[in-house]
C-alpha cells in the first residue's frame, strides 16, 4: 500500500501525486481498510494542524473506518451491496436498545440513475 501527497508543481499543468509513506500489507494478518487506516493515522499524527484526505476504491469502505478523528475525511465509492440508512433517531428516554439505523433509504443500484 502506498499513501501520497497531491502537488501543483510550477513546470506541470496537471497536479502530481507524490509517494511519502509506503507499507507492504500481508493477508492473515491485518485486514486491508484497518491497515489503510493506521498509514492514514500516522499522516495525521505527524501534521496535526492539516486536514487528510483519504480516497480509495470500494475495497476502503467498511466498519473500520468508524471513529475517525475529525481532522481525517475519507473517500470511496459504495459498494453494490451496500444498503444506506439515515442517521438514527435521538434517544427516546424508555427502556431498551437504542437504534443504531434510521430509516432505510436505499442501495446504490436504486438510487443511481446513470449508466
Amino acid at each position: 500500500m502506498i499513501a501520497g501527497i497531491i502537488v501543483q508543481l510550477p513546470f506541470l499543468s496537471r497536479p502530481l501525486c507524490l509517494p511519502i509513506l509506503a507499507r507492504l500489507w500481508r493477508p492473515g494478518r491485518t485486514g486491508k481498510i484497518a491497515f489503510a487506516r493506521e498509514m492514514v493515522e500516522a499522516i495525521a499524527a505527524r501534521h496535526p494542524t492539516r486536514t487528510v484526505h483519504a480516497v480509495g476504491d470500494a475495497a476502503y469502505a467498511g466498519e473500520h473506518l468508524r471513529g475517525l478523528d475529525p481532522s481525517i475525511t475519507w473517500t470511496s465509492r459504495l459498494k453494490v451491496t451496500s444498503v444506506l440508512h439515515a442517521l438514527p433517531l435521538p434517544r427516546t428516554g424508555r427502556s431498551g436498545r437504542p437504534r443504531t439505523k434510521g430509516a432505510r433509504l436505499g442501495t446504490p443500484a436504486s438510487t443511481w440513475s446513470g449508466r
